[in-house]
């Protein structure tokens, strides 16, 4: 290569600022190496390539360490952020978490107030029905008492004993649930002990005996003036003129819930009787008024 321009190479790379890049150093460094090895000056060559190639290495390694710095920012921000997502999604669990245990205390409450309101009620039935019974079963040693002392067939021992056996199961199972007020089914367990044959044949005629008694001869001017009324109809025609409750009637009756009394007493005037505007209780009123008329004009 021409000195001269050697010299001139020289000369401008000797003008340059100083370098701070890195970068800027190692291309400094090489040109000024090439222009060394271009004179034969290999001892200055040698110090100049060995800084250049240092300077190299350092730049290799920069870039080496940002490159695994950008990796390492990259990756923990990458773990910020699922870390983020994971107290979100840790968020969103502890509130539907929270949510179900609200209603779960929520539906506990209302199952808890269902269940007093529930035993409330059955204990109000079940005052009820002891105090209905109380009632009945005064009504039927009343009704045990008059056909003891009446003057009536013979045969009316075993309507007597009936009736006691009667007012002795009404006794029995007021005793036996006395304490025992929110018990369920009450009346079905009730039901049960009538439906064993407490009332029997034999209590239907002390009955039947008793309401003639008490109403003169009521029911033979039924029988004739209605014709159509079955066994069951007097029997309960029976019950209604004793002013039984409508839970004493369901129970004598075998009935299945205290509703079918209004029902039957509904199917009595209108299909049997054959009667559209009047109620029982006028019927029997009437009965009663045309039996008191003809007792008083022979």
């Amino acid at each position: 290569m021409n000195l001269n321009m050697l010299d001139s190479a020289s000369y401008y790379l000797n003008r340059f600022p100083s370098i701070s890049a890195i970068q800027d150093s190692v291309a400094y460094y090489k040109a000024e190496s090439q222009i060394l090895l271009a004179r034969g000056d290999y001892i200055r060559y040698v110090i100049i390539n060995n800084r250049c190639r240092d300077l190299s290495d350092s730049l290799v390694n920069d870039l080496h360490e940002t490159n695994l710095f950008k990796v390492e920012q990259k990756y923990d921000n990458e773990l910020l952020k699922n870390r983020n997502l994971q107290l979100e999604n840790d968020k969103i669990w502890l509130y539907v978490f929270l949510s179900l245990a609200c209603l779960l205390i929520l539906a506990l409450c209302m199952v808890a107030h269902w269940i007093s309101s529930r035993n409330h009620m059955i204990a109000i039935q079940n005052e009820q029905l002891k105090s209905e019974l109380e009632h009945s079963a005064k009504m039927l040693a009343e009704m045990h008492s008059t056909l003891t002392t009446s003057n009536l067939q013979p045969s009316m021992s075993g309507a007597i004993d009936s009736i006691q056996s009667v007012i002795n199961t009404i006794n029995e199972y007021l005793f036996q649930t006395e304490n025992i007020p929110n018990k369920p089914n009450l009346v079905k367990n009730l039901l049960k002990l009538f439906r064993q044959n407490v009332v029997n044949e034999a209590f239907w005629n002390g009955l039947e005996q008793y309401v003639e008694h008490q109403n003169k001869d009521l029911l033979s001017k039924l029988k004739e003036t209605y014709p159509d009324l079955t066994e069951d109809d007097i029997h309960f025609i029976c019950l209604h003129c004793c002013h039984f409750s409508p839970i004493t009637i369901m129970l004598c009756m075998n009935f299945t819930n205290a509703s079918s009394v209004r029902n039957h007493r509904r199917l009595i005037v209108r299909k049997h009787m054959h009667i559209a505007d009047m109620t029982l209780d006028q019927v029997l009123d009437s009965i009663q008024n045309i039996t008191k008329t003809t007792d008083d004009n022979p």
